[in-house]
């Protein structure tokens, strides 16, 4: 499996636990590879994530950026205060991705990301990785140069594309 982004690595999540809600069983997934994504929910990275998403016309961006950096700071507010940060999708599919309950830990995992990303910091990922490990995972730490947000395998493909092969062949040979 690769997943790209925070949304990506929930979707994951959400179809392990559908397919150990139905079945009882983990999800067979022999390897898995995380494209700039596990990190924590920070406020200013995601106005960053909203205004990449808004249309370039000047009018349209500028109220985009005031609506929803105010409609974020509601919801931030809210969890900081009243529901709890570890309980919002960020921070539960970074703990989920690791629940031996759904994932086999055996399997391999290849983390890609760069420290130039502004959406998702990487001293989350390497702490991330840092906990994987402690947990027995087989995996590979890839920090790209100055690439941004999923955009790794077009900065440096052959490294890029080397690392999901290699990870693909260590759940191949069973090499840890």
């Amino acid at each position: 499996m690769h997943a790209f982004s925070e949304g990506g690595s929930n979707k994951a999540v959400e179809l392990a636990e559908a397919y150990y809600s139905t079945t009882g069983t983990r999800l067979p997934c022999s390897a898995l590879c995380l494209d700039s994504t596990l990190g924590h929910p920070r406020y200013l990275r995601l106005c960053n994530a909203l205004q990449r998403s808004l249309p370039p016309s000047p009018i349209l961006r500028s109220a985009g950026i005031v609506l929803g950096g105010a409609c974020l700071g509601g919801i931030w507010t809210l969890y900081a205060c009243i529901i709890g940060f570890s309980r919002n999708v960020v921070s539960q599919t970074r703990a989920r991705i690791v629940d031996p309950q759904i994932w086999d830990l055996s399997a391999p995992r290849c983390y890609l990301y760069s420290e130039a990303d502004k959406l998702i910091d990487f001293r989350d990922i390497q702490e991330h990785v840092r906990g994987a490990l402690l947990q027995g995972t087989p995996l590979m730490d890839i920090c790209f140069e100055g690439s941004d947000h999923c955009k790794h395998a077009a900065q440096d493909p052959d490294r890029y594309w080397r690392a999901v092969m290699m990870t693909w062949q260590r759940q191949s040979t069973g090499e840890t």
